[in-house]
């Protein structure tokens, strides 16, 4: 074969790539950034509380403090982390079978909420939204936190 043959499809193959290089200096890139802070936050803080409240009750059951004691303690705790999170809609539902109590903490308010009880469930709806936790034997502590930003809404049920 002659060399001048091949120096046709040079041309092509390099004008090819050359095109297809300008072409994506023009392709559009669409990328969508959510603030991935507050989602880490409300889960590390649900599973804040979750901890401590697990420690306040072995040490109650240890300690044998008794239930109104234990009871007042995990709320201590959760209006706390309330207080120090003043930002984050903090609900809680606690138990020791067979009476159990929901409340909720935002911006300073405490409000008194009434979950639905069916066998051994307990639906919570917030916003429009149902929760629903297994209920066991013994203490039972749940918390749902919200936190809502411009078009975002955070949730971190455990």
């Amino acid at each position: 074969m002659n060399l001048n043959q091949k120096r046709g499809q040079f041309f092509i193959v390099a004008t090819f790539i050359i095109v297809t290089i300008i072409f994506s200096f023009g392709v559009v890139y669409n990328s969508a950034k959510s603030e991935s802070s507050y989602s880490e936050d409300v889960s590390s803080l649900a599973n804040s509380i979750m901890y401590e409240s697990f420690q306040l009750i072995n040490n109650g059951i240890y300690n044998g403090t008794g239930e109104k004691n234990i009871t007042d303690s995990l709320l201590n705790l959760t209006y706390f982390y309330s207080m120090s999170s003043p930002t984050f809609n903090i609900s809680i539902i606690y138990s020791n079978q067979p009476g159990f109590g929901a409340k909720q903490y935002f911006d300073g308010d405490i409000v008194e909420l009434t979950p639905t009880n069916t066998s051994n469930d307990i639906t919570l709806n917030l916003n429009n939204a149902n929760y629903t936790f297994n209920m066991t034997q013994g203490y039972n502590f749940h918390v749902v936190i919200i936190k809502e930003t411009k078009d975002e809404r955070f949730i971190a049920a455990k």
